[in-house]
């Protein structure tokens, strides 16, 4: 977007709140008391909710008119940051300024910690499986020709097939947004029980990440299992942890035919985007140091929030391969 947060800080006001709305979304999603909307907008919890989204909204909101200032002032761009791609189409007559804020927020917000949570989810899993961190090692040093000083380049990404294998594994077992809701479109009767339209459902795919049907030995770290000739013989919708259907990754369709196409566009880079981030960073690690743990998977307790976490500090120690 071309702006910091300064999310490794505490500083900033934005992660605070980020941090926070998560949590009473969290804690509304398990209190049915609090599910009808005028009830909740009169509770503490409601309130405080409606205040850390006017600033989170005010955050987004400077970002986007500080880079439409910038976008106006400056005629030559050698490199566009992802903002001003939604910009350029605004001056086109094709995105409002209130749609390009949609997709900042929904970026920013979507972002902030999903990826760093399946980070950190994927270092423990590699430190766990020596196995697995050798086999990865190597193809960084096949790709890499053993100069582990080299900048990762995007031919260098397209390569690591293995790596991605460990990362769509790491989803699956930590998928970084383990419920999602939904509303019932059209009613329908399944397993002997009726599901009436207009009633809201939460679909765990913590669970169907680990349906035994899917996936045999369910709980067992197997990066194989996502190897291009065994992924075809997948249900699609075994493996979901971006979410699934037209409210996939990173939010819901606007009504025009462009901002639909505009939309479909950001959904794929959402999540293309996410795998390259993580391949960039974790093949930076595996190239330069050697990961090892003292815990192990029992270690990893599931937290009740919007973005699995653990309850338990998971640790990962660094070695140096120098």
């Amino acid at each position: 977007m071309g702006k910091t947060v300064r999310a490794q800080t505490e500083e900033s006001e934005y992660v605070k709140a980020v941090v926070r709305i998560t949590e009473i979304i969290a804690l509304r999603m398990r209190s049915p008391w609090l599910w009808p909307r005028p009830i909740f907008k009169l509770s503490a919890l409601g309130r405080e909710h409606d205040h850390l989204l006017n600033i989170i909204h005010k955050f987004t909101r400077q970002v986007v008119e500080d880079r439409i200032s910038d976008f106006s002032s400056t005629h030559v761009r050698h490199r566009m940051a992802f903002l001003d791609t939604l910009i350029a189409n605004m001056h086109d007559e094709q995105m409002s300024i209130d749609d390009i804020q949609e997709e900042v927020d929904t970026f920013m917000f979507a972002g902030h910690d999903t990826t760093a949570t399946a980070l950190n989810f994927a270092l423990f899993m590699i430190a766990l499986h020596q196995d697995i961190q050798q086999r990865l090692f190597e193809e960084m040093q096949k790709i890499f020709e053993n100069d582990n000083e080299r900048p990762c380049t995007f031919d260098d990404v397209k390569l690591m097939d293995y790596l991605e294998c460990v990362i769509k594994e790491t989803l699956r077992l930590s998928p970084s947004v383990p419920i999602v809701g939904r509303e019932i479109q059209e009613t329908f009767q399944y397993n002997g029980k009726t599901f009436v339209k207009g009633t809201s459902t939460l679909i765990f795919i913590y669970e169907i990440h680990r349906d035994p049907q899917h996936f045999p030995e369910p709980d067992k770290f197997d990066p194989d299992r996502f190897l291009p000739e065994l992924v075809q013989q997948q249900h699609p919708y075994a493996y979901i942890p971006f979410s699934a259907g037209s409210r996939n990754c990173i939010g819901m369709l606007r009504n025009s035919i462009h901002s639909i196409y505009i939309h479909f566009i950001l959904v794929f880079k959402g999540q293309r985007f996410a795998l390259l981030e993580e391949k960039v960073f974790l093949s930076t690690i595996i190239r330069r140091f050697y990961l090892t743990t003292s815990q192990s998977y029992e270690d990893f307790v599931p937290t009740e929030q919007i973005i699995l976490r653990s309850d338990n500090v998971l640790k990962v120690k660094l070695i140096s391969r120098t």
